[in-house]
């Protein structure tokens, strides 16, 4: 009886190992190097002119811990405002998996998502919001690099599917194609116009095709 109870500890000890060994840190999956604190996306929609700025912060070990969404105005008495969106805290993962709950101005949860590493190295975001379910299914090449998410989902119950193809280019930027059923594919190119000293991006321009659509600005802080 025993032996048997020592067994299954080495069983459960091996399976939780070999589950950790498969978790991939949030600042690997962003592509961000370096020991980076926190870092702000200040993204600009040229065609709705329309800004939302997010920042993010992560824990030594490069696990996202907080982050928190603001829209950007300019308010005629008072210059540029920002205005919370809303604030997503992460918890640690637990055995793989962790659930997040996006709380908006109010603290009531508009946004509920849990995600879960599978045993083939995917991570698979399933997100509910009312009559909205997203479930997507992450892939990674063996540089790190997401190279493939697979979505399927219910809205009013009406069921779709598309997925989101990435290819990286030597400079860092990217082509994603979008395709979705019975449409064409889309092609949006995401390219790096400037770097920093630790090689992240500080400034990408995005489109469709060779078009200019959004422009996305970075910082960093580091530890």
């Amino acid at each position: 009886m025993k032996k048997l109870f020592v067994l299954m500890l080495i069983v459960s000890f091996v399976s939780c190992t070999q589950k950790s060994d498969l978790i991939k840190n949030d600042l690997v999956i962003a592509g961000i190097k370096g020991k980076v604190k926190s870092y702000t996306e200040t993204v600009t929609n040229l065609n709705k002119h329309e800004t939302v700025k997010t920042v993010y912060s992560f824990n030594d070990q490069g696990y996202i811990v907080k982050a928190e969404s603001f829209l950007v105005m300019q308010v005629d008495s008072e210059g540029v405002q920002e205005f919370m969106m809303n604030s997503i805290e992460y918890p640690a993962y637990a055995e793989g998996k962790r659930e997040i709950q996006t709380k908006p101005l109010n603290g009531v949860s508009v946004m509920s998502s849990t995600e879960e590493w599978n045993d083939n190295g995917q991570l698979v975001v399933t997100q509910i919001n009312g009559d909205y379910q997203l479930k997507s299914t992450k892939s990674f090449n063996d540089h790190n690099q997401l190279i493939l998410i697979e979505n399927e989902g219910v809205v009013s119950e009406v069921p779709f599917t598309y997925s989101e193809e990435f290819t990286y280019k030597e400079d860092g930027s990217l082509d994603k194609i979008i395709k979705r059923s019975g449409d064409a594919k889309k092609i949006i190119v995401n390219r790096v116009i400037d770097r920093d000293k630790a090689d992240n991006a500080l400034i990408v321009e995005q489109g469709e095709g060779g078009g200019l659509d959004t422009r996305k600005l970075y910082t960093y802080e580091y530890f």
